[in-house]
């Protein structure tokens, strides 16, 4: 069976719904930020693939993100631009001890931006 990659999201959003009575506040935010992020980042690989992108495992998150950076119309360009923030926002929470800023605005700021990159992808099928 095929996995649906926007189920991370889905649970990224229950995730911070739930965060006061889920584990830890902080633990259940930075989960959500990194789910948001590979809910978005594994949609637009599958895209990136249809689009002929042949991905190796050797920086591929990159290749990935500036396939869409370096697309031709905006739309692309929005997705390219998003993967780049939410993998910021993904990289802080899964590897710093001090999130720098709001935790929660990040955590919404994530859920927000793969939203968008999930529905933009989806209109360009």
């Amino acid at each position: 069976m095929t996995f649906d990659w926007a189920e991370y999201l889905t649970l990224a959003e229950a995730l911070y719904a739930n965060r006061k009575t889920f584990s830890n506040e902080a633990a259940c935010s930075r989960s959500a930020i990194s789910r948001a992020y590979y809910a978005a980042y594994m949609i637009a690989s599958q895209k990136a693939k249809t689009d002929g992108i042949v991905l190796t495992n050797r920086e591929q998150h990159k290749a990935v993100r500036r396939h869409f950076a370096n697309g031709t119309d905006q739309d692309r360009q929005s997705i390219g631009a998003w993967l780049d923030r939410l993998q910021d926002n993904r990289l802080q929470a899964d590897y710093t001890d001090e999130i720098t800023g709001n935790i929660d605005s990040m955590t919404q700021v994530s859920l927000q931006g793969a939203k968008k990159v999930i529905e933009t992808i989806k209109r360009l099928t």
